[in-house]
């Protein structure tokens, strides 16, 4: 609300709200992977349909058109990959895991955990197919 009030809507850009998806996404889920508030943040700023998106403008829960941000589509769609993945494998760990091999494996099973069944991200990628239908 803060964010989205402060840009007024003049501010209220594509860049802004692809900035704080992000932000939910890279900073605050890897904290805790079932965090429903981030998860909330994420798909408050997303709207399903172009009229949704163009109705909230004029409120102060200002959303963007999910079929605009197309650039978060590769991360979600490979964290359904490893979601859907019937166990955990070392391949799903990433650079930014960390250097420390124990560190990073624990970090990347407990994101696998934390992803598993997530009904945010299966909710998410449903809207992003929808849009491009």
């Amino acid at each position: 609300f803060l964010v989205m009030r402060a840009a007024g809507k003049e501010g209220f850009t594509k860049q802004l709200v692809l900035s704080e998806c992000q932000y939910a996404l890279q900073k605050r889920l890897p904290e805790n992977w079932g965090n429903e508030a981030a998860w909330a943040y994420f798909r408050g700023m997303l709207a399903t349909t172009k009229e949704e998106a163009e109705q909230s403008l004029e409120t102060n829960a200002k959303r963007w058109f999910i079929g605009d941000l197309l650039e978060l589509d590769p991360l979600l769609q490979k964290w359904a990959r490893w979601a859907k993945a019937e166990q955990f494998s070392t391949a799903m760990v990433e650079e930014a895991d960390g250097v420390d091999p124990d560190e990073a494996t624990s970090k990347a099973t407990m994101r696998y955990d934390g992803l598993r069944e997530n009904r945010f991200l299966f909710a998410t990628l449903a809207d992003l197919a929808a849009a491009r239908a």
